[in-house]
């Protein structure tokens, strides 16, 4: 990354995190983490989740440039790469083949993507949800950069729902 591209993320990131202390709520606060992983990794879509650990629904969900239609009960966190993301904490970074999204635990009615980046959101080292971004605008993939630019948002939000008090209801 050139040295003004990574001042302008780092910027950005400082700018979302000073915007958190303001959210008051699960909703807002993934609202914002996912518009803004969505201008900084240049991608298409973004969205995350809270999940309820005992009846693996979202608690709360929140997209960026996604139809509305794809909400939070299209989502089923149950099944895909999503579903591995939930249970091992690990971060998933991988191209698309056309036809291939239902595989990373996407709703069938999703757009089509070519690239896919998830991170998990979790606390003391049990995932409670993920942010990703798909389809990254240009040539190319997801990079190490967009990786940890992707983590920096969901370890803010982590830190800001832990110092917050926003709890899963």
């Amino acid at each position: 990354m050139r040295p003004q591209a990574a001042a302008t993320v780092l910027a950005r990131c400082i700018e979302f995190d000073l915007q958190l202390g303001a959210e008051s709520d699960l909703n807002g606060l993934l609202q914002r983490a996912c518009c803004s992983a969505q201008g900084l990794c240049m991608a298409r879509y973004a969205a995350a989740a809270a999940i309820h650990e005992r009846d693996e629904v979202a608690a709360a969900f929140a997209a960026c440039g996604l139809p509305s239609t794809l909400n939070a009960a299209a989502f089923a966190p149950s099944r895909g790469l999503l579903a591995e993301l939930l249970r091992d904490g690990l971060v998933l970074r991988t191209e698309v083949r056309a036809g291939d999204s239902t595989r990373l635990g996407l709703p069938a009615a999703h757009p089509p993507v070519r690239s896919f980046l998830a991170v998990p959101l979790a606390s003391e080292g049990r995932p409670w949800g993920w942010l990703y971004v798909a389809d990254k605008r240009g040539p190319g993939g997801f990079s190490e950069a967009d990786e940890q630019v992707a983590l920096t948002i969901a370890g803010q939000v982590v830190r800001c729902r832990a110092s917050g008090g926003l709890r899963l209801k």
